[in-house]
């Protein structure tokens, strides 16, 4: 008979526990949709920032590539700006004096 009031005393500390496990349960429930919620709209957030990112790179990506090509132009420009200076044909010191070589005064009076 001893063992019956231990065993009773056990299924009532068992059912309190199991009520405060349910009340924990409730409370506990809706927090974590909430945060359910939460962490798939961060998700969704991640995905959104890491799109635009790789758009940016790759935009980023050609416009560098832009950049370069058209560096590059210029530096060519440049040196064949700078070789036709240094040829005596069309040199800028020979522009004054090449329409008297030619035998014309000035080429406004040709006009």
């Amino acid at each position: 008979m001893g063992w019956v009031p231990k065993t009773f005393i056990e299924v009532i500390t068992l059912r309190n526990i199991i009520k405060t496990i349910m009340m924990v349960k409730w409370v506990l429930m809706p927090l974590t949709l909430f945060f359910i919620r939460y962490w798939q709209e961060a998700q969704t957030l991640c995905r959104v920032v890491s799109q635009r990112l790789a758009d940016a790179q790759s935009q980023s990506e050609s416009l560098e590539i832009k950049y370069n090509k058209a560096k590059r132009l210029v530096r060519e420009y440049q040196s064949r700006y700078l070789s036709n200076l240094s040829d005596p044909v069309i040199s800028p010191t020979m522009w004054n004096t090449t329409p008297k070589l030619l035998g014309v005064s000035s080429v406004s009076k040709r006009m």
